[in-house]
């Protein structure tokens, strides 16, 4: 099965829709790295994507541009506020708690795989006759 993964715990605000996992992962590596170039190379992500990110990072008020210095400056920001602005507060606990119910209901036993991974199995449901 191929899909998008997102790392455990990601806060709301970067999740898919919302500011996305690349953002994050550029939000973190900002405090090190300043240039797109640097980002880029670092993360393995396209320099086009890194600067657009930069830019909505901006717009939120987690990253900022010295002109000056030409260099990307992560700026600590409440997540939970930014999460707030963009209504995703509180998606990650919504969608646990969906995904929870939805297990129960289909009677889904959980089983860690050799490499940690998760895998889900249904149970077979008795007819009433």
């Amino acid at each position: 099965m191929t899909g998008r993964t997102v790392p455990e715990g990601l806060p709301d605000a970067f999740r898919w829709n919302a500011l996305g996992p690349n953002a994050y992962r550029i939000c973190l590596a900002a405090e090190y790295l300043h240039t797109p170039r640097e980002l880029a190379e670092h993360l393995g992500i396209d320099p086009t994507t890194v600067l657009r990110k930069l830019k909505v990072l901006r717009d939120v008020g987690l990253a900022s541009y010295d002109a000056e210095r030409r260099q990307w400056v992560q700026v600590m920001r409440d997540l939970d506020i930014v999460a707030a602005e963009l209504e995703v507060q509180g998606s990650l606990a919504r969608q646990k708690e969906y995904h929870q119910s939805e297990r129960v209901n289909l009677g889904a036993e959980i089983s860690r795989t050799d490499r940690g991974g998760l895998i889900f199995i249904a149970k077979a449901r008795k007819k009433n006759r």
